[in-house]
């Protein structure tokens, strides 16, 4: 078998594919992520840190997609990670990644009025 490389239309269209997991879920537990992790281990369902859709873009001629969702918290929230969903509904979808930003990246806590900007870039490219 002879390896071809894919194309960059082909790398773009490709990374079109990132437009699904457009909803963003947050998580409380900081447990390290693992490939094998399915959703948020700990999802937040109140409060406004509920899972909602982001706003989605595709750049079409550098395939980069950018998905952008801004969280404003109605309570106290505790957000240690990120997850990228293909769907709306807690306990559904795929999960693309859980994204835990290093210590000190987030405050501890979120309260009344608190807010939280996600934006996520994702791309394609061949390996070095």
């Amino acid at each position: 078998m002879v390896a071809s490389p894919i194309s960059n239309a082909g790398l773009i269209e490709i990374a079109k594919k990132f437009l699904d997991f457009k909803y963003i879920a947050l998580d409380s537990s900081a447990t390290a992520y693992t490939t094998s992790q399915t959703g948020p281990l700990n999802e937040i369902t109140s409060n406004g840190g509920q899972r909602s859709m982001g706003s989605a873009t595709h750049n079409a001629s550098t395939g980069v997609v950018t998905i952008t969702k801004q969280f404003v918290f109605t309570g106290q929230a505790i957000v240690k990670a990120i997850c990228p969903m293909t769907s709306g509904t807690v306990g559904q979808g795929v999960m693309l990644t859980r994204y835990l930003p290093a210590a000190g990246q987030l405050p501890d806590s979120f309260n009344d009025g608190g807010s939280l900007l996600v934006t996520l870039t994702c791309s394609v490219a061949r390996p070095a």
